[in-house]
């Protein structure tokens, strides 16, 4: 029998090391087939969680998108009608503010019109009263002229009596016919105290003049048992006494009367008109 050729002698006697080195490369192999196949795995999951992501982002924002269109146009919606309400209720007020306007106007006729009688009243009643005052103004006033007749018993010498003190304190040369008419006032109160007081006298000169030229000699009374005073009207005569009470509680320093108007004089030491708008507090 032939020898075998050293070719496979040397195929025929590998040895078992070289066997199990071939079958470890073997595994290997296939090591690496499973790390490339599970590489390539995870390749396409990822590829395929990115593609997932991408379209659960995408869904998401066209969510979103639609959530905030939705509510712009709720709030637009909502402006729009509270516009609209706005609008009506600045209509509305200016409907009410014309009212007002419209009411005030009314109301400053009205208490206009309720003024004009009362205006009108009042300058009737001073016209009045300034008429009553010009007939008064050729009369006196005398004061502390005793009554020596029971006072239900006409005065039949007043007139002389008159004349004889008014010549005597004042020095003047009066006569009878310089006098229009003379008499005692009336008594008004039943009352012990005033009773027990003469009842001035009034006496109505003939002329102004003669009157004027009296009154202006009445400083010489002072001290002397008589007093000279103008016939006032009641409302003037009310308005000298509050007067005279200020002076009483010095707020003025005097308060007296000439031709029918009652004259003041301030602290500042002004001579001034009295009225019955006179505010002593702003002079």
């Amino acid at each position: 029998m032939p020898p075998k050729n050293k070719t496979e002698k040397g195929a025929a006697s590998v040895s078992p090391t070289r066997r199990r080195t071939g079958q470890g490369s073997d595994e290997r192999d296939d090591d690496d087939d499973v790390t490339l196949s599970k590489t390539v795995i995870s390749a396409e999951a990822l590829t395929a969680i990115d593609r997932i992501a991408k379209t659960l982002l995408s869904a998401f924002n066209v969510s979103v998108d639609r959530i905030l269109a939705s509510i712009d146009s709720k709030l637009n919606h909502k402006i729009d009608n509270q516009s609209a309400e706005i609008f009506e209720a600045n209509k509305r007020i200016d409907r009410l503010e014309h009212t007002i306007a419209d009411l005030r106007a009314e109301i400053v006729c009205q208490n206009d019109t309720i003024r004009s009688p009362s205006n009108k009243y009042d300058q009737l009643t001073a016209a009045v009263d300034e008429q009553d005052q010009y007939s008064r103004n050729c009369n006196i006033l005398v004061h502390g002229l005793p009554q020596v007749t029971p006072r239900d018993q006409p005065e039949t010498d007043l007139q002389d009596r008159v004349i004889h003190n008014l010549n005597t304190y004042l020095g003047t040369t009066l006569a009878a016919d310089d006098i229009g008419a003379i008499h005692r006032l009336a008594a008004r109160t039943a009352t012990g105290g005033q009773r027990d007081k003469p009842l001035p006298v009034i006496v109505q000169f003939v002329s102004r003049k003669t009157r004027n030229d009296v009154l202006s000699r009445r400083k010489l009374l002072k001290s002397k048992p008589i007093v000279l005073t103008e016939q006032l009207t009641a409302t003037r005569s009310a308005l000298l006494r509050k007067a005279q009470e200020l002076a009483t509680s010095r707020k003025i320093t005097a308060a007296w009367s000439h031709e029918g108007r009652i004259l003041i004089k301030t602290l500042s030491g002004r001579t001034m008109p009295f009225t019955s708008s006179t505010n002593v507090d702003q002079l």
